[in-house]
């Protein structure tokens, strides 16, 4: 756990890493989706530059799933946002649903557990 400042409110609050919400902004600020509709929605009118999700996480620390979320709800206009595709796995930028470093970390994975099954039979 690290402690934060968030960025809607400025106040500091404890941040933990979760998979389902990795946003730098408290939980108060997140409970109000209209106010994070409308710091990102001011954040992409006045950068009108196509931008990727992540750069609007750095910029905004509103989590790229969050972002996407808001997206699909067509609650954001996202005109210069480059819709760019993220591993399943890690959320890490990829080019297909799997970046490289998890397709190998599997891959270990698979031969590892077709050596244990082997071994077993």
């Amino acid at each position: 756990m690290s402690l934060e400042t968030c960025r809607l409110c400025k106040e500091k609050f404890e941040f933990k890493y979760d998979l389902q919400n990795d946003s730098l902004i408290c939980k108060e600020c997140m409970l109000d989706e209209a106010k994070i509709v409308e710091y990102v929605q001011n954040f992409l009118d006045t950068n009108n530059s196509n931008i990727l999700r992540s750069q609007i996480y750095k910029k905004t620390g509103v989590s790229t799933r969050y972002l996407q979320q808001l997206i699909n709800e067509e609650k954001i206009k996202w005109d210069n946002i480059e819709l760019e595709s993220f591993c399943i796995n890690c959320g890490e930028p990829a080019e297909k649903l799997i970046c490289d470093n998890c397709k190998i970390t599997f891959k270990h994975e698979i031969d590892r557990l077709h050596k244990a099954l082997r071994n077993k039979l």
